[in-house]
């Protein structure tokens, strides 16, 4: 979405499809993994400069297979406390505060997925 930055994978929803297929449709297209889609963590709406977006974060477990970024210059697996190390847009605060709240209801081997993605025009709608 914004050159330079870490971002969790996930993209736009097709059409009426649900927001579970979406997730699992993304993360197969920009990360060729095929992952089991739990709750939803958190939904928040967030204002960038020029167009708004609702973001929507799942829980997701038991990826199969590799990470291999389709689009992305890099792929890592870090822990929730080493997120904040990262260059995030400013819409994603939001769910990083939930998956920090998570972690500490759960184990701390719990982990999740993120991106780097560069694109050239900065700001995509």
């Amino acid at each position: 979405m914004l050159g330079g930055l870490w971002e969790f994978p996930g993209g736009k929803r097709e059409g009426d499809e649900p927001l579970e297929t979406t997730v699992r449709r993304e993360i197969a297209e920009e990360l060729r993994l095929d992952v089991a889609v739990g709750p939803r963590l958190v939904s928040c709406d967030h204002a960038y400069s020029h167009f708004r977006v609702t973001l929507h974060a799942f829980q997701c477990s038991g990826p199969r297979g590799r990470p291999r970024p389709a689009q992305a210059n890099a792929c890592r697996w870090v822990s929730v406390a080493q997120l904040a190390s990262y260059p995030f847009p400013a819409g994603s605060l939001k769910i990083m505060r939930a998956l920090a709240e998570t972690r500490n209801a759960q184990s701390p081997s719990w982990r999740v997925a993120c991106r780097a993605l560069y694109i050239e025009c900065g700001v995509c709608a």
